[in-house]
């Protein structure tokens, strides 16, 4: 419903088309108490139109300020559905980014262990090939001491041979322990720069989701001034109605000071208060977007009897 209609509705009029003509045979009869002296007569009739007119004020005010509500309600709506569809949007944002982030992770996974298998493939055909010399070596040094030994030779057979097989057997050899120098840098290398692109990851989403929470809350508060802003237009449309439209002037001034911005007759509706309730000022940035609400132009008085 337009905010044109809930202003065109009349509010439950106690009053009928008999209690009309009766408040004005009233009328009629207390002039004519008065003119015949009877001023306890007229005082009776008075106080009961008096009475008459302070039921009509009443009702005036409290269609006006029944409306009032009704936009104040459809305004909170609106603010309650843009609030709800911005913390879906960053939900469902978080949770794609995460998504993403998790698979880079499972392809660095992937391409790290591929990485390190390859190095230690690296490594052991390294030690292999050093160890396959170390053989040769010492298969060579066992001809020569097969020569020494038909040359009756036996000493420097013995000890030649002896030598050899101690370096066919140590696996710690100054060549080995070279290699295994020169890989374990490069290992350590490796997984440190592994370790930093895991961060790199890890950082860059921490200033996704920081910049996601932020932009949410820009659009909160954005929200929040949106709906503050419809909220004064509410009250000025209303108080410019009233006072350019027959409103009676007892129901006039108590509208004008119930609705005044420094009166505080007006307790806060449920809407207003479950709506503040849920406000949302604790996310923690991105420029903030423009919320449409519904144009509250045009807005006609109470319908009178």
């Amino acid at each position: 419903m337009s905010h044109e209609e809930y202003l065109q509705q009349k509010p439950n009029q106690p009053e009928t088309h008999e209690e009309e003509e009766e408040a004005q045979a009233d009328m009629k009869s207390e002039l004519e108490a008065i003119v015949e002296l009877d001023f306890e007569k007229a005082f009776s009739l008075a106080h009961k139109r008096f009475q008459y007119f302070d039921d009509e004020a009443e009702n005036e005010k409290a269609h006006y300020e029944e409306q009032a509500q009704i936009l104040e309600q459809q305004n909170y709506d609106q603010y309650n559905d843009e609030i709800n569809r911005i913390s879906q949007d960053y939900l469902q944002n978080a949770d794609h980014y995460k998504n993403m982030w998790q698979d880079y992770c499972k392809a660095l996974v992937v391409q790290h262990r591929s990485e390190a298998a390859e190095m230690e493939r690296q490594w052991r055909e390294a030690r292999d090939i050093q160890i396959a010399r170390a053989n040769e070596k010492a298969q060579a040094s066992y001809g020569t001491a097969r020569i020494l030994a038909m040359c009756d030779m036996y000493d420097k057979a013995i000890e030649l041979r002896n030598n050899a097989q101690e370096a066919a057997a140590d696996i710690n050899s100054p060549e080995l322990q070279k290699i295994d120098i020169e890989y374990t840098d490069r290992f350590q290398h490796m997984t440190k720069r592994h370790f930093a692109e895991y961060q790199y990851l890890h950082r860059h989403l921490k200033a996704l989701m920081r910049t996601l929470r932020e932009r949410a809350n820009a659009q909160r508060k954005t929200a929040e001034a949106n709906l503050q802003v419809e909220q004064a237009q509410n009250t000025t449309l209303i108080l410019e109605t009233v006072v350019k439209e027959g409103v009676s002037p007892k129901a006039k001034e108590s509208l004008i000071q119930s609705f005044s911005p420094r009166s505080k007759e007006r307790p806060a509706s449920k809407a207003r208060s479950y709506a503040l309730r849920l406000s949302p000022r604790s996310f923690s940035s991105r420029a903030a977007s423009s919320l449409a609400y519904s144009s509250m132009s045009g807005i006609t008085p109470r319908a009178k009897k």
